[in-house]
């Protein structure tokens, strides 16, 4: 279901100029169960279950991507990407900090340089949108410390560092999200 922006109590009144420049989405993201709760249609697990997640990480969605959200489905795929689910707060024990070993492959901090002919420049710590696929991967987590390991040319069996796979092998798809 796509809405018109128009039809959402939050941005009515928002001027097509102020909805299509950046730095308005940035300063108008929602940020709280509050800001969702404008835009999404809440039980009140679900608002429960996000004021538990917003204690522990980082939520942000544009307004616009907001505005793509299935506001009564939990299950709409724009709005799983944006939302947070209790499902986040629960660690395993086969979790680990760097899930696509952005730190093995970072010779110094905000570079990471996995293949010979490119680089990953980290220019800013925010992002407009912190979807859940950045989320499992870690990178942006409130709390996040993060250990840097000495860059070797080689993995050794030994390594802390997960193999690389072809559902981690971009630094891209976990940055960029």
């Amino acid at each position: 279901m796509i809405r018109d922006r128009k039809d959402i109590p939050r941005f009515k009144d928002v001027s097509d100029a102020d909805w299509s420049d950046y730095k308005w989405q940035l300063r108008n993201r929602l940020t709280s169960t509050e800001d969702f709760e404008s835009v999404l249609d809440l039980t009140d697990a679900q608002r429960k279950d996000l004021d538990a997640c917003m204690g522990k990480f980082r939520v942000s969605v544009t307004p616009y991507y907001a505005s793509l959200m299935d506001p009564g489905d939990p299950t709409d795929p724009v709005r799983m990407q944006g939302v947070p689910t209790p499902a986040e707060l629960v660690i395993h024990s086969e979790d680990i900090e760097d899930a696509v070993s952005e730190d093995f492959d970072s010779p110094v901090p905000r570079i990471t340089h996995r293949y010979p002919d490119r680089v990953l420049f980290v220019v800013t710590e925010m992002c407009s949108m912190y979807c859940r696929t950045a989320r499992a991967a870690g990178w942006w987590a409130a709390t996040r410390t993060s250990s840097r390991r000495p860059r070797s040319t080689t993995r050794s069996s030994t390594s802390s560092a997960p193999p690389r796979s072809a559902t981690c092998s971009s630094a891209a798809a976990t940055r960029w999200c």
